[in-house]
C-alpha cells in the first residue's frame, strides 16, 4: 500500500484553472482559488506550498 502525503491529500480532486511555467516555477491555480506553487531556490531546495484564496499558506513542504 503505498502512503500518500498530507500534500498529496489535498490536492486530491481539484481542477486546474490556470497554470504557470515560467522561470523554473511551477504555479498551478485551482478553480476554487486555492493555489500550489513549486519552486527551487539558488541552493537546490525544492518546496511545494498550498495556499487558500486570499493567499493564506495551508501547508507547505520539502520535495
Amino acid at each position: 500500500m503505498t502512503n500518500i502525503s498530507p500534500m498529496e491529500k489535498a490536492l486530491v480532486g481539484k481542477v486546474i484553472a490556470r497554470a504557470n511555467l515560467e522561470n523554473g516555477a511551477v504555479v498551478l491555480t485551482f478553480t476554487d482559488g486555492t493555489s500550489f506553487e513549486r519552486d527551487k531556490t539558488y541552493e537546490g531546495v525544492i518546496t511545494a506550498t498550498l495556499r487558500q484564496r486570499d493567499g493564506t499558506v495551508l501547508m507547505t513542504t520539502r520535495i
